[in-house]
C-alpha cells in the first residue's frame, strides 16, 4: 500500500499523485469522471503502472537499469520517480520479492 500522499491536479481534472509525476503512468484518475472514492482507491492500492514500479521495484534494481551501478552516490526521491516512470512505460513489471 502507497504510504507517501500528496496529489497534483491538472486542467481536466486529471489527477497525480505529485506535481512531479504528471504523465499518464500515474494518472490516479479524473475528479469529475471517476469521483473521489475510485481516485482514492488507486492511490491506497497502487492501481496505476507508475506507483506500482514505485512500491515495487527494488531501488537496486532501478539504479541497475538507469544509473550508475558503481557510482557511491546515493539515490532517493526524484530520481526514484522517474525511474519508475520508465519502467511503468517500459510495461516490464518488476516486484520487490514477497509483494504482489
Amino acid at each position: 500500500m502507497a504510504t507517501r500522499c500528496g496529489s497534483a491536479s491538472r486542467p481536466g481534472f486529471d489527477v497525480y499523485p505529485s506535481q512531479f509525476t504528471v504523465s499518464a503512468a500515474f494518472r490516479l484518475g479524473n475528479i469529475r469522471t471517476d469521483g473521489v472514492g475510485a481516485i482514492i482507491d488507486a492511490w491506497e492500492h497502487e492501481r496505476t503502472p507508475g506507483l506500482q514500479a514505485v512500491f515495487r521495484t527494488p531501488n537496486s534494481e532501478l539504479v541497475r537499469r538507469f544509473g550508475r551501478p558503481y557510482s557511491r552516490r546515493l539515490y532517493d526521491g526524484d530520481v526514484q520517480w522517474r525511474w519508475a516512470e520508465l519502467v511503468a512505460r517500459s510495461g516490464e513489471g518488476i516486484e520487490k520479492e514477497g509483494v504482489r
